[in-house]
């Protein structure tokens, strides 16, 4: 496509200068500029500058006015009350004449020579073509040198992590007017309208080339319009729809192609000569520019740092991006949920029927499950096959948790209305501080079950983990989902308001043939041997039966990631048989009892599962147990205390109790399994999540009245 000169344009290029408030700093930026038009001048280019005073002070105003140029063959003010740079550049652009626009900034100078070698570089490409400058020389507070490349391959895929070209960019005014600048404000907590309207540029197969031997001379300076969206946003740009999955599959086929090609492996590319004033096209523009600004000082910027924009190209982040696309493909999903892994755990298990439900109600939800932190023994089983699960560290196990959530977010952007699920963990939790401000208007479901919580010197204590983000995020959540009240009184008694924010869902869980037949020795203790659940409080018990000389044998079962069961060895009254799938694998009818111990808790699933195969519970009085186990009616409830000696002596004794009197086993297993049925049931379960997500209707937030 041609992109010869047009009669129709009066000008060859428009300069779009947007202002704000930089006062005495325009004037040496209105000067650089008439030198690079009167410069252009010579080579016959007629260039107009568009000055946009938004929201300008007076001083900056009238500076602006009293311009008077020799270089411009023309020059037009306009005032806005745009408060936003791109909506300014856009009423700039709108009553531009040229045939080309270039972007300006009123605190920045430039290179002589940019307008003659843009407009010259410009009139040799086709008109799908954006340009940049070369370099990017800051001065100020900071002095440095970096190089930037015309898009390729490698360039083209690092987009995702970060911008690879500077703020200032010339092209077809026709371009500009298809598709203008969006406003980026710094409250809506996105920044970099530039990054944007390049990476949009890049989805429309636009090239993006550098015209060699021109420079921005960049200020560095406190309270920038930069400094300011580095500090109050989430220094990432607006959802553009390069990042959109299918777009981006079909604009970087090409790119990812080169980068499995290569290996991964980054081009090397020659720096720019340093000192830069060996250059003697550059020295010429630092020296013209010096005599505008003394900072443009050479010794400084000859021993600044010196860079390419391929140091922070980090393109393995979007060839990571690119693959996951084309994992998922093209579904639509409407709940993503953010994990940290996925073992055989209760809190897994509880969202895992949660997605369950959620399919039965409505078979068309489309579930997507982030997995976020890394865990060796995964249970993706335990989630409903419908579900799509990608695990991060599995499949790019050199992604560092900065790209990570990156990514999360961009899949989040992609799929406009999902419901966001986070599962209290490290990664969500990491995630939904770092992006929460522009995902406000999303609806996000936070679970949690307990606090963490022990003895110090004694006494219990309660640590803050779980508490803190409930406390930051309360108001940005829609409803938090819990399978206890008791969490839910802890936490609203700590807030003073919100209880309409919790829901509880109690655990689905459904009856089971029951296998005891009344005249066994042993008992089951089934659960992850990890410090939360006191399995050195299972050996102090084991030792009060032997103290007792009770014939009582505890079956342990359950993977032990943190704990040496060779300690568990030696004791004739206490048998480890390992790691276990399903609890149904694990009781028998020798089993006259459930053994729980645990330190801290919500509703443990365990124990439903238990009273679902008619096993008598006997557990701690943590969390909200008492929520299920009323003690002397539905199980054995005991006063947690930090003196093992003294609890592993209660449990013994009501061990024997119980082993001791089958009648006692049968009535606390009836009722315990009448329990399960009014408040566990699956059709309970079912209609108490239709009715907290709001399947069909908006949900206003209400705990459940059981």
């Amino acid at each position: 496509m041609s992109n010869a000169p047009n009669s129709a344009d009066p000008f060859d290029c428009s300069i779009i200068l947007t202002v704000h408030r930089e006062r005495h700093l325009l004037t040496r930026t209105l000067a650089s500029l008439e030198a690079s038009a009167v410069y252009a001048r010579e080579f016959g280019h007629r260039c107009e500058l568009v000055v946009v005073l938004d929201r300008a002070d007076a001083l900056t105003s009238t500076i602006a006015r009293s311009f008077t140029s020799l270089g411009f063959q023309a020059v037009i003010h306009i005032a806005t009350d745009h408060g936003s740079l791109g909506p300014s550049r856009n009423s700039g652009i709108s009553v531009a004449r040229g045939r080309y626009v270039a972007t300006a900034d009123a605190d920045d100078l430039v290179s002589i020579n940019i307008l003659s070698e843009m407009i010259a570089a410009a009139r040799s490409s086709d008109a799908n073509t954006l340009l940049f400058p070369e370099l990017l020389i800051g001065f100020g507070t900071q002095y440095f040198v970096g190089q930037y490349f015309s898009m390729d391959d490698e360039i083209r895929l690092s987009f995702l992590a970060g911008h690879p070209y500077v703020s200032r960019v010339f092209g077809p005014r026709s371009y500009f007017v298809e598709n203008p600048y969006i406003d980026v404000r710094l409250s809506t907590g996105y920044a970099y309208e530039d990054w944007h309207f390049n990476a949009e540029a890049v989805a429309r197969r636009m090239r993006l080339n550098v015209v060699r031997n021109t420079a921005l001379f960049y200020r560095k300076r406190p309270g920038s319009l930069l400094s300011q969206a580095d500090q109050r946003s989430i220094r990432q740009t607006p959802p553009t729809q390069l990042f959109r999955p299918d777009v981006f599959l079909d604009v970087m086929a090409g790119a990812y192609e080169t980068y499995r090609s290569t290996g991964g492996r980054r081009t090397e590319r020659k720096q720019v000569l340093t000192p830069l004033s060996q250059n003697p096209v550059f020295l010429e523009s630092i020296l013209a520019a010096n005599e505008i600004e003394p900072a443009i000082y050479p010794p400084l910027i000859d021993q600044g740092s010196y860079f390419t924009s391929l140091e922070w190209a980090n393109i393995g982040v979007g060839a990571a991006y690119y693959e996951l696309c084309r994992l998922i493909g093209p579904a639509r999903f409407t709940d993503i949920f953010l994990f940290p892994f996925v073992r055989h755990g209760g809190a897994e298990k509880y969202i895992a029927d949660i997605m369950s439900a959620l399919l039965e109600r409505d078979p068309k939800r489309r579930i997507l499950v982030l997995l976020g932190e890394r865990d060796t023994n995964l249970n993706v089983e335990i989630l409903p096959p419908e579900c799509e699960i990608v695990d991060f560290h599995t499949l790019w196990p050199e992604l560092e948790d900065q790209w990570i959530d990156l990514v999360t977010l961009r899949l989040i952007e992609a799929y406009e209305g999902a419901t966001i699920h986070l599962r209290q963990s490290v990664y969500a939790e990491r995630f939904f501080r770092k992006y929460c401000p522009v995902l406000g208007g999303r609806k996000t479901f936070f679970y949690r079950f307990c606090d963490d919580s022990g003895y110090f010197q004694g006494e219990p204590i309660s640590a803050p983990w779980g508490f803190s983000f409930i406390d930051e995020h309360i108001d940005d959540l829609v409803g938090v989902i819990t399978d206890n009240g008791s969490i839910v009184d802890a936490d609203v008694a700590r807030l003073g308001a919100h209880r309409d924010k919790y829901a509880v869902i109690y655990a689905r869980q459904g009856l089971q043939p029951s296998r005891r037949n009344g005249a066994g020795r042993r008992v089951l203790w089934a659960s992850r041997l990890v410090a939360q659940k006191r399995p050195g409080m299972v050996l102090a018990i084991a030792d009060a039966l032997e103290a007792r000389k009770s014939d009582i044998v505890i079956d342990a079962r359950g993977e032990a990631p943190d704990f040496d069961v060779s300690q568990l060895a030696g004791k004739p009254n206490l048998i480890y048989g390992g790691p276990f799938d399903r609890f149904a694998h694990v009781v028998n009818a020798e089993h006259f009892g459930f053994l729980y111990t645990s330190q801290f808790d919500g509703l443990p699933n365990v124990l439903l599962e238990a009273a679902a195969h008619g096993l008598p519970v006997i557990a701690p009085d943590v969390g909200g147990i008492s929520e299920f186990i009323i003690h002397g009616e539905t199980g054995i409830l005991l006063q947690s205390d930090a003196d093992d000696a003294a609890l592993a002596a209660a449990y013994a004794d009501a061990l024997i109790g119980l082993r001791d009197d089958v009648e006692r086993q049968d009535a606390l297993s009836g009722a315990a399994q009448e329990r399960l049925r009014l408040n566990h049931a699956p059709e309970t379960h079912l209609g108490r999540v239709v009715t907290v997500f709001g399947l069909g209707e908006a949900w206003n937030g209400q705990v459940a009245a059981q």
